[in-house]
């Protein structure tokens, strides 16, 4: 059984089907459109697709402060620390958050994986902390 992170939607995992991108694979939630990262688990060169866990082990251990509509968390990348700001715009603008605390944590948990490349992509390039991700930093050409 698949779990949304959006929209808590429950599907079986043969009505899933995966798909891969730029961002890794994930599975489409049929209500609302959300893509939910897996990660392959599988031993000695089997596949084993299974819910990917970044997420979760960030929120147990790194709480999501707001400031001015922007959230903050921090986040390892290569074995430092990085504090990462994620504007109001790129919540409402690129992910689809209403503006509330609430639509911002479900738009954040829900494009977690998209907002991490960003940061570590960002961090590769030089950048020191804060890392900040606006609207323009989700735009593909």
């Amino acid at each position: 059984m698949w779990h949304c992170i959006r929209c808590h939607f429950n599907l079986p995992r043969d009505a899933a089907h995966p798909a891969i991108d730029c961002f890794g694979i994930y599975f489409v939630c049929p209500k609302c459109e959300c893509h939910n990262r897996l990660a392959n688990y599988g031993k000695n060169g089997r596949v084993s697709l299974q819910k990917s866990r970044v997420w979760e082990s960030l929120m147990l251990n790194a709480p999501l402060l707001r400031l001015e509509g922007d959230l903050f968390f921090q986040h390892e990348i290569r074995n430092k620390r990085f504090q990462i700001q994620v504007t109001l715009g790129c919540l409402t603008d690129v992910f689809g958050s209403d503006g509330s605390l609430e639509g911002d944590r479900i738009a954040f948990l829900a494009n977690l994986d998209q907002i991490l490349v960003v940061a570590k992509n960002k961090v590769m390039s030089g950048l020191n902390s804060p890392i900040k991700l606006s609207a323009t930093d989700f735009r593909f050409v």
